[in-house]
């Protein structure tokens, strides 16, 4: 049994875990139930990300209730599967360490956490990969969602800078919940090497689809 396993079997005693999508009680080494699973899509990187599920269906049932809700079944629920698309990828052989997409102060102050912080912790403690943080995040001019693919772009330039904490010539895995278009995690990408990263893996649960 692994350190991670042990955890969450310790932590079942005192709180028997659930199933992510309905809260059934389920055995401590599970996270859904065998009809919540969400569907995995098929085996992708698009637009160089590496993605898990659609957003749609339970999948997006999932990342609402961990991101708005603080549903922590939720959260590691949605952590293993990209997880598990992770290890599909091989791509923990080919990184030092995890990193995240920050939220912004304002988000912060709504939630009280930061989901992509989260997912990237229990993703680390499933790997066995250091997490850090290594981006920061002002507040965008104008929220995402209203704009197109273009203009998303172009609100994002200057949205991120690094953190002081050499990660020159290391290999990170970035780590974000729902994708649209790629904008963010490609910004924070171009970041990231403008700072010294060897290599950027990026990894998002879900993919939706930007409406016209």
């Amino acid at each position: 049994m692994s350190g991670y396993d042990l955890y969450r079997f310790m932590i079942s005693i005192i709180y028997p875990n659930r199933c992510a999508s309905c809260g059934n009680i389920i055995a401590h080494n599970a996270y859904f139930c065998l009809d919540c699973k969400p569907e995995t899509a098929e085996f992708e990187i698009d637009d160089g990300i590496i993605n898990c599920c659609k957003y749609d269906g339970i999948a997006k049932d999932l990342i609402l209730n961990a991101k708005f809700h603080g549903n922590g079944y939720a959260v590691s629920g949605a952590a293993k599967l990209l997880y598990d698309r992770l290890l599909e990828a091989n791509s923990f052989s080919d990184i030092d360490m995890i990193t995240y997409i920050p939220s912004r102060k304002t988000s912060i102050r709504e939630r009280g956490y930061c989901l992509t912080k989260l997912m990237a912790k229990d993703i680390a403690a499933l790997s066995g990969k250091p997490v850090l943080r290594l981006l920061n995040v002002s507040d965008y001019k104008i929220s995402q969602k209203e704009l197109s693919r273009e203009d998303r772009k172009k609100n994002l330039k200057g949205v991120f800078s690094a953190v002081k904490y050499n990660f020159c010539d290391k290999r990170v895995l970035l780590i974000d919940d729902i994708s649209t278009t790629g904008s963010t995690l490609n910004e924070a990408e171009n970041v990231l090497h403008e700072n010294g990263a060897k290599k950027v893996i990026k990894a998002v649960f879900a993919k939706t689809i930007l409406k016209t």
